[in-house]
């Protein structure tokens, strides 16, 4: 009995060990989702960068609205700005909370926050608009804390051949991107700065840009193996051109299921590529692994790569926007790229578009791609110029059918008469991919009632970010509408936040799963003033926990 007994624990302890030798090294996982204060239900944050700090104008702020079992709630909420206990101090025009990110940057569980500063100057090197990053912990004992925050600028990165910013400023924080790009468990950072200029002997080149990595670990980001790297540091066959500010966009995503998070880096306003169309746009993808992202292993796509029948024309600014989820359920995820400026129907000009890019074992592949505009039939909504669909991008799984949605922003669109009031479409996710059938179109007005758009320019849809707020397994939608009119003040800006379950396209009553946030609401840290723009930037949640090595998850052995 006792050696039946041992053979089987030893047969179990050798099934772990061929398991374990397989698996990368990593450290333990967190939870599917985490959270800021370690409840596991998503919280919200929102960027206030046009925020005035007492005499301080345009400082710029974050407001976090917890999550819980009911919804965002705005018992507990936080606001941070830089004389709030963080390193620095607030300066006009610095826009705190211009970027925001969140990530689980030292491993504990919880999620911790990134905040760009792009237009801060760094007075001490005489850098104008040179930008800053802040990090910011969480703690079991009441969410985000001051005690070791971080401020991370370009010069804590190996000095190469890069200058002082240009005349527009290098912009460091100008955007955000958080992924486990080694899979130790620790999430890292992706920093843009896309006004940094080149110089390579006499060659002088303003505004190539550059992106910048921050490694996670215990301790939390780390300048230990940090990288900058700009176009021409990639295995590719690209030179930086002036202008063309690469890393305008970020996001991260597993994109060849290798259990390392990638990096997709928008470049908008890149000519190089098709034929020297002006401003067409690119992207690039460096792709991760043990040793964290390896630029030895990069790709690159524009329109004409990708077949759909949509040539490459002036000013598209494809990769503009873009968003990582797994639209069509196979494990890869995919990648959502805009094109606000796209000329897609005669006649009609920057009505915008949205192309998918999917994923494969071999990471994406241009085979299979999709375009997405107003005008493709079965879609909710007619495009009209100026609208600039693709705007802005977020996924998630409204709907719960194991397939990611798409919201796609469309900032510009006219509503009741208000011009750029803005708009959201939601396209959803299929076995099948992204499909047209209950696809809808919500606007403010349609949400909420006839007179809440109450002047020009609301911008409805400027931001957009997931999570599930209220810990249902349902993913909720949060809209930043930065020009909206609050309590009287021009541009005050407010957030919507639309439930799941409202997705679903048997759903027929959307407003009673909707809400609107802005800071007059009853015990929301600030006040509601002309010109903030509460709303202009958001996050939810952090990125989702990766798949290992494509061997799925680890089940235990049963012993009979």
């Amino acid at each position: 009995m006792i050696n039946e007994w041992f053979g089987k624990v030893m047969y179990f302890l050798t099934a772990c060990m061929w398991v374990s030798c397989l698996m990368p090294q990593v450290c333990l996982s967190a939870p599917p989702r985490i959270s800021l204060n370690d409840d596991n239900i998503t919280d919200l944050v929102i960027g206030v960068p046009y925020e005035d700090i007492g005499t301080v104008d345009s400082a710029g702020a974050v407001n976090v609205i917890h999550g819980s079992a009911t919804g965002l709630t705005a018992a507990g909420n936080q606001i941070w700005y830089q004389d709030s206990g963080l390193y620095g101090i607030s300066q006009d025009d610095d826009m705190f909370g211009y970027a925001l990110c969140v990530g689980d940057f030292n491993g504990d569980g919880m999620a911790d926050l990134a905040v760009g500063v792009p237009y801060e100057t760094l007075e001490s090197q005489g850098e104008f608009q040179a930008g800053v990053v802040h990090v910011i912990y969480s703690s079991v004992i009441g969410g985000l804390i001051s005690e070791g925050n971080q401020v991370w600028t370009r010069l804590d990165f190996p000095q190469r051949d890069f200058e002082k910013p240009w005349k527009w400023g290098t912009h460091f924080g100008y955007d955000l991107a958080a992924g486990d790009f080694n899979g130790d468990g620790c999430h890292d950072l992706a920093i843009s700065a896309p006004g940094t200029s080149l110089k390579t002997g006499s060659l002088h080149v303003d505004g190539v840009g550059t992106i910048h990595i921050l490694y996670g670990s215990k301790e939390g980001l780390s300048s230990t193996s940090c990288v900058s790297w700009h176009q021409e540091d990639l295995s590719l066959p690209l030179t930086s051109d002036a202008s063309q500010l690469f890393g305008e966009s970020l996001a991260t995503g597993d994109f060849n299921r290798d259990g390392y998070a990638d990096l997709a880096v928008g470049t908008p306003r890149e000519t190089g590529d098709a034929g020297g169309v002006s401003m067409a746009g690119a992207i690039d993808i460096i792709y991760g692994s043990k040793g964290g992202l390896d630029n030895t292993r990069a790709a690159h796509f524009h329109q004409g790569d990708l077949m759909v029948g949509q040539p490459a024309a002036d000013g598209d600014f494809f990769g503009w926007s873009l968003a990582s989820g797994n639209f069509n359920g196979d494990h890869w995820e995919d990648l959502a790229v805009g094109a606000m400026n796209k000329d897609c129907t005669p006649g009609k000009t920057s009505t915008g578009a949205v192309f998918i890019i999917h994923g494969s074992r071999s990471g994406l592949t241009a085979s299979g791609a999709q375009i997405w505009h107003q005008d493709i039939i079965g879609t909710d909504g007619i495009a009209v110029s100026g609208d600039q669909f693709g705007y802005s991008l977020a996924s998630g799984d409204f709907d719960t059918n194991g397939c990611d949605d798409l919201a796609i922003g469309v900032v510009r669109k006219m509503v009741d008469g208000y011009t750029h009031a803005g708009g959201v479409h939601l396209i959803y996710g299929t076995t099948a991919g992204l499909t047209a059938a209950g696809d809808s179109f919500l606007d403010m007005n349609e949400l909420f009632g006839t007179g809440t758009i109450q002047r020009h320019y609301c911008k409805f849809g400027f931001a957009l970010a997931t999570g599930d707020f209220d810990g249902n397994g349902h993913d909720d939608l949060a809209v930043g509408a930065p020009g909206h009119t609050v309590s009287g003040e021009i541009t005050a800006g407010s957030v919507s936040v639309i439930y799941g379950g409202v997705f679903s396209p048997l759903s027929s009553a959307p407003a009673a799963m909707a809400e609107i946030w802005h800071q007059d609401i009853t015990d929301m840290a600030g006040m509601a003033e002309a010109g903030d723009e509460f709303g202009r930037a958001l996050a939810g949640y952090p990125p989702k926990p990766l798949w290992r090595r494509s061997l799925g998850p680890v089940y235990p052995i049963l012993l009979e």
